[in-house]
């Protein structure tokens, strides 16, 4: 299964201090917020042993689409992390994801569980990896999750 979706580097921009990023795929648009420090640390000490598996999926996304291999990379590295991490993970991942609805920008996540029926697991993976990417990109040694587009 192929998700499609781009990071535009020109949509970033501060709210309120925070950085924003917007990604459109689905059909749908989503605004990646700032995860705070402390979330940042917790991620990064849970997914560290697995970051070989992202780096190699943002490599090889380029012109910013992922495919089902490079979905089935990541997942894999999921795969290695305990229930609990993976679930700490993707909540708090998805608790910064706002979804646009007409007007307004609503919750993807809250209570533990997605607002939107229509968010698949593919969908739930790829908004996580995006939040990781669009928050510590600066943070792993060796090629950035940086989106590629924005380095060009």
């Amino acid at each position: 299964m192929e998700l499609h979706g781009r990071i535009d580097p020109y949509l970033s921009r501060q709210r309120g201090g925070l950085t924003m990023a917007e990604i459109e795929f689905e059909g749908a648009t989503y605004r990646l917020a700032s995860l705070d420090p402390m979330s940042q640390f917790h991620i990064t000490r849970r997914i560290a042993p697995a970051m070989a598996a992202f780096q190699k999926g943002v490599a090889e996304i380029g012109d910013g689409e992922a495919s089902g291999a490079i979905m089935a990379s990541i997942m894999s590295a999921l795969g290695e992390l305990s229930d609990a991490d993976a679930e700490y993970v993707i909540g708090r991942c998805l608790a910064e994801c706002r979804r646009k609805n007409g007007e307004a920008w609503a919750k993807v996540w809250a209570g533990g569980r997605l607002m939107f029926d229509d968010i698949q697991m593919p969908g739930m993976i790829r908004l996580t990896f995006e939040t990781i990417r669009e928050n510590m990109a600066d943070f792993f040694p060796g090629r950035s999750l940086s989106s590629p587009s924005a380095a060009a």
